[in-house]
């Protein structure tokens, strides 16, 4: 008679989504706090005019390519992609706590089921999100989902910004 080895997997003990692992939440702290700190640094070297406009008025010869451009200004594409960094951190950060917040309601004391199982936010709006937490008293969410709505402000205006150049 054979017998079959019991196969045994490894359980990870993080049943926590990446996005909300506290390294995670510290690397997108980390970041967003960079970013204030090279826009201060900027602000500041300007404010006292020792900015080199070298830097940012650089333009590369890109006419070998067969662009329908000759040059383009590489500083000009980081803005956008720290923005767009930021913008799919933080939806995936949001749409993670949406997900989440009923079931964590749940764990935390016995609640009824308007306020659990039956609780979601889904298919609110960012401000309609923000706006339901804050009634349900889901602060976190509330603050989530408040970066979510400013957000998308800053996408209106860098969209504002670039259509005004």
């Amino acid at each position: 008679m054979s017998s079959i080895a019991p196969t045994t997997t490894k359980s990870s003990s993080f049943w926590q989504p990446l996005v909300i692992r506290l390294r995670m939440l510290f690397a997108l702290s980390s970041f967003l706090v960079l970013i204030l700190v090279a826009v201060l640094v900027l602000n500041a070297f300007s404010a006292r005019s020792r900015l080199s406009q070298l830097a940012f008025v650089y333009e590369a010869d890109v006419s070998k390519l067969g662009l329908s451009f000759s040059t383009f200004a590489p500083i000009s594409i980081a803005p956008t992609v720290v923005s767009i960094v930021i913008g799919l951190w933080w939806d995936q950060l949001d749409s993670t706590f949406r997900i989440l917040q009923p079931y964590f309601a749940m764990s935390q004391r016995p609640t009824p089921i308007t306020n659990g199982a039956g609780l979601t936010y889904r298919s609110k709006t960012w401000a309609g999100a923000a706006i339901k937490a804050a009634r349900n008293k889901h602060w976190m969410l509330f603050l989530v989902a408040t970066g979510s709505v400013l957000c998308q402000i800053r996408k209106i205006i860098m969209i504002d910004g670039l259509l005004a150049c």
